[in-house]
């Protein structure tokens, strides 16, 4: 087996910073320009030593006030009076600045200044040592409060008589002293890149470099400029917190991107990280720490600040139950590893078994969780690659490791959320280094499987193209049909952008054919995506929103007014808190409309429902929803309140007639739903069959009924193109929980009139027993029971099309799970019940 050699790399030769630049050069600045510095050393060191000469104390004062701008504080002050520190005082100081403008700084050695009074004494006189204690003297005995002294000097002085002074002097005056000689100004100038304040204040001649602006860096330099613009314009009261981190976070990116001075990326990354923490969440903290990390190595070579960075990510994230966070610290982790192997770390800095154990034990803990089957995959990858990366630098054997990436790749086929793709290129890179025949076997998958991809992904967006051909010639059977054929394409992770477009276009056409309960679900598969996606990353596109504002108006005409004000809540937080959507005219109009159309909802209720409703027009108050808060109102017999809080005068009972007179009512079922009954029912009519649902009043088994729905309106909606035929008027499902079952139990009762009604039992923990795979095979059985007692099929040829060219099987099988799904985008949201 061959092996890299990390024995001839030492701390010298090894820069990562040059394998990244080499592998990513999209990341680096494209910018060509002259190394040469602008002024040569000696000239600069010259220039300061010789200030009196040329009578530029007043320059080096300007000079040195802008200097300890970028490198000190930025709040000082312009100072008035005679030259050379004639008055003996402060010739700059620091002015207080607010909290929110401190913050946004990036260039600072401590936010204290912005509520602290820092004096700066700047003087160009070889008696340093008699000017500093004179001045430091006279600014302690103006009594202004100063709570730390800086004393900037052109003279170059002895580290020891700098450290003998700067003790005395704080001693003596019980606050800090600190001199800030040429020395220190020749390494901020040379390290920092501060010649534009050298050559703009000390009239002092330079060299003209000619730099050419790259493509790449002329566009980051763009969005830069106008980001940091957007960050200093931040308001806490007006703007989204989360936004704020994230610009930060970009603004970070860019000036790292740009290889910029690594004090100002890293200043970057740490305001960043105090905005996260004082207005973000913390999978901002986390990825702000990562990418601060990720930066030190691969950036500036910093072993050092990588390693120190590791113990701040892992305490953030080791507790955490998401893979893509502990995915971080395994990345970091290996990139340590080497960092060790190369000798630029030393084992015990590194401190590589402990933190080795604490992620493995970490991802078992994941991995052995049957109940997640997509993350504990996730999960298992990671451990193999660990144990891969750990032997590799062991100089282990690593066959054992490559065949069993091998099954879990065969594992993976059907997973939507398993990230494929970073594995495929550390197989890939390994090629160059492992001659072994249970990699050869692992190395042609990753090819199959990689090429699969591709051509999945040109598949599927293809297939969604024809589909909105079909689709805008009404055709919506055909459509359903290529658009589920997309999805088939598109479930692997990396194209989830293009498999949440095709689910929310499947969705829309459901929607289009009157088939509410399978557009639900389809549109709640795309939300849970976009959700999924924000969690990791951050971002989310605005298309949420209109995915929101379907999901609403399905409620709607579905009339369960409890479960349309729960995603309008949603969207709102949506659109306002994360997406920081500015209302126009078309957001307008649609809220109104949705708001009129709930109002005749809220008319259309039964009597017997009235007594659980007192209290919703306070709620439709809280939410905005003046005209159903009208409806409430006058439902409930509110007419003098109605007449004294919207000042009407017209006859009530005209205007509450003529409202539901509208068109829109004639789309909305006969009474709106607030599922408060003891006994609930949801219903759908396919193919002129009606399903109906009786259910206790019960969140899972409700969302169980649904589910059941959802999946039956799939599978049925190309069976007429199929010569499907009903055999049955109605279809009467009656669903129980039963504690001492531990799956799906059903079973057909004939009635008194000869009817057969579909008894269902199931455990409780209905969310819990979707995750078994035995109990998801019971479902899929139940639904094509109830499918069957329904409609009939004329011969096999209609039957084989369904399932092998409309998908109908696995579009059914989707939706089987959308209990799972709707719990993991609303959480403690999940609300169906007026009641709740």
């Amino acid at each position: 087996m061959k092996k890299a050699n990390f024995s001839q790399l030492n701390h010298k030769t090894f820069k990562p910073s040059e394998f990244m630049k080499a592998r990513r050069p999209e990341q680096f600045s494209d910018s060509q320009v002259n190394s040469e510095p602008l002024i040569p050393k000696e000239q600069f060191d010259y220039h300061l030593a010789t200030m009196t000469e040329r009578c530029q104390e007043k320059d080096f004062e300007n000079f040195c006030r802008l200097l300890a701008q970028k490198e000190i504080c930025p709040n000082l002050t312009i100072q008035t009076g005679s030259t050379g520190g004639g008055d003996s005082k402060a010739d700059t100081e620091t002015y207080p600045v607010s909290d929110e403008i401190s913050l946004k700084w990036y260039e600072c050695i401590d936010r204290k200044a912005a509520n602290e009074r820092w004096a700066f004494a700047i003087s160009v006189q070889k008696t340093w040592k008699t000017k500093i204690k004179g001045d430091v003297e006279k600014i302690v005995l103006t009594n202004r409060g100063y709570k730390r002294i800086y004393f900037m000097s052109n003279q170059a002085i002895r580290d020891k008589d700098k450290s003998k002074i700067q003790d005395e002097l704080t001693k003596k005056y019980g606050l800090p002293v600190w001199i800030l000689d040429k020395q220190w100004i020749v390494d901020k100038v040379y390290s920092n890149n501060r010649f534009d304040i050298a050559i703009s204040t000390l009239n002092i001649s330079y060299i003209e470099n000619k730099k050419l602006i790259g493509f790449n860096d002329a566009e980051k330099l763009s969005d830069l400029a106008t980001v940091e613009k957007q960050i200093d314009g931040f308001d806490s009261y007006i703007n989204s917190g989360y936004l704020f981190v994230e610009d930060c976070l970009y603004a970070a990116t860019l000036s790292r991107e740009l290889e910029k001075p690594q004090f100002e990326v890293y200043g970057r990354f740490e305001r960043a990280k105090r905005v996260a923490e004082e207005f973000g969440v913390n999978q901002q903290v986390i990825r702000i720490t990562y990418q601060h990390a990720w930066t030190a190595y691969w950036w500036f070579n910093d072993f050092k600040l990588a390693n120190k960075l590791y113990d701040v990510l892992e305490a953030l994230s080791i507790n955490s139950n998401q893979v893509w966070d502990l995915e971080r610290l395994c990345n970091l982790f290996t990139v340590l590893q080497t960092a060790t192997h190369t000798e630029c770390l030393t084992s015990d800095e590194a401190k590589l078994d402990s933190r080795y154990s604490a992620l493995l034990n970490k991802l078992s803990t994941i991995a052995n969780d049957k109940s997640r089957p997509n993350t504990s995959t996730a999960a298992k990858f990671h451990i193999l690659l660990l144990e891969l990366s750990k032997a590799f630098m062991d100089n282990k054997s690593l066959s054992n490791i490559f065949y069993e990436l091998q099954l879990l790749l065969d594992a993976t086929h059907n997973l939507i959320d398993v990230p494929i793709d970073p594995l495929i290129k550390i197989i890939k890179e390994l090629n160059n280094f492992i001659d072994d025949s249970n990699f050869d076997n692992l190395f042609e998958k990753i090819i199959a499987i990689s090429s699969t991809q591709l051509s999945n992904e040109e598949k599927g967006r293809l297939l969604i193209q024809k589909g909105l051909r079909k689709l805008q010639s009404n055709n919506e059977h055909e459509a359903i049909k290529l658009f589920a054929r997309a999805i088939s394409h598109l479930l692997q992770y990396e194209h989830r952008h293009d498999f949440i477009q095709a689910q929310a276009l499947i969705a829309s056409t459901y929607e289009s054919m009157g088939l509410f309960w399978a557009a639900r679900g389809c549109y709640a598969i795309a939300v849970h995506q976009i959700n999924k996606d924000f969690d990791e990353h951050g971002t989310m596109p605005q298309v949420m929103s209109s995915l929101l504002s379907h999901l609403v108006w399905i409620e709607i005409r579905l009339g369960r007014v409890p479960c349309a004000l729960m995603w309008l809540n949603f969207k709102n937080i949506i659109d306002f808190h994360i997406l920081e959507l500015v209302p126009d005219q078309k957001s307008n109009s649609n809220n109104e409309l949705i708001d009129t159309v709930l109002g005749i909802l809220i008319l259309k209720t039964k009597y017997t429902d009235l007594d659980n409703l007192s209290f919703l027009p306070d709620l439709l108050d809280r939410l905005g929803l003046f005209m159903s808060e009208f409806a409430a109102l006058y439902a409930l017999g509110h007419d003098k309140v109605i007449k004294a809080d919207f000042k009407f005068e017209n006859d009530l009972y005209e205007f509450c007639t003529s409202w539901l007179n509208q068109p829109a009512n004639t789309e909305l079922p006969k009474y709106s739903v607030w599922n408060a009954d003891k006994i609930i029912s949801i219903s759908s009519l396919v193919l002129g069959v009606k399903f109906n649902f009786d259910l206790p009043n019960d969140k899972e088994l409700l969302l169980f009924a649904e589910s059941i729905l959802s999946a039956i309106e799939c599978f049925l909606t190309t069976g007429l193109t199929h010569k499907w035929f009903p055999i049955q008027a109605n279809v009467n499902c009656i669903l129980k929980t039963d504690s001492t079952l531990s799956s799906i139990y059903y079973k057909e009762v004939e009635d008194d009139c000869g009817e057969i009604a579909i008894h269902i039992s199931a455990q409780p923990d209905i969310l819990f027993l979707l995750q078994d795979t035995k109990a998801h095979k019971d479902i899929f059985e139940l639904v094509m029971k109830i499918i069957c007692e329904a409609v009939i099929y004329q011969d096999d040829d209609g039957m084989k099309a369904m399932i092998e060219e409309d998908l109908a099987l696995d579009r059914m099988n989707h939706l089987i799970n959308l209990p799972t799904i709707l719990d993991n985008i609303l959480g403690s949201q999940l609300r169906y019940s007026i009641n709740q």
